[in-house]
């Protein structure tokens, strides 16, 4: 509206115009503002950014030694594995001597058991023997009696 227009209208609406004008600048107003806002959030996003940047080259030296720390954790469980290897190869090897040796004891308590069987046996079969001569003995005195009682 120019300035001409404005002086002709009545007092009614010069005040309509000034409420429109006022919507019109509380709506710019709020516009501006949210603007302003967006404008402080890319500012701060700009400004972090050299934060960002030293934070992740931080992070990566935490990075590294959090690896270092895994490899050290991982060299050290080989090393125990190792070693745990090696005593089960030792006490096996120990178990097997005392289990050889175990045998070899075995072995010997067997053949003395063998040995105190056979005497006895080889005992038992005499005594058999000297028994069967006895028998054999009374057997023929048996004979020789009913041969004599018979020949009388």
């Amino acid at each position: 509206m120019t300035e001409k227009d404005l002086r002709r209208l009545n007092r009614q609406e010069l005040l309509e115009v000034l409420l429109a004008q006022s919507k019109k600048i509380d709506r710019l107003q709020k516009q501006l503002e949210e603007m302003q806002k967006k404008l402080d959030e890319k500012e701060l996003r700009i400004s972090q950014a050299g934060s960002i940047a030293e934070a992740s080259l931080s992070l990566n030296g935490v990075f590294d030694q959090a690896q270092k720390a895994a490899d050290q954790y991982l060299d050290n469980i080989r090393l125990l594995h190792e070693q745990t290897e090696r005593e089960c190869a030792e006490k096996k090897s120990r178990a097997d001597r005392q289990m050889k040796h175990s045998l070899i004891k075995a072995k010997k308590a067997v053949r003395q058991m063998l040995e105190l069987y056979s005497v006895e046996v080889g005992k038992r079969v005499r005594r058999l023997h000297e028994w069967d001569e006895q028998m054999e003995a009374l057997r023929e005195r048996r004979k020789e009696r009913l041969s004599a009682t018979t020949a009388k």
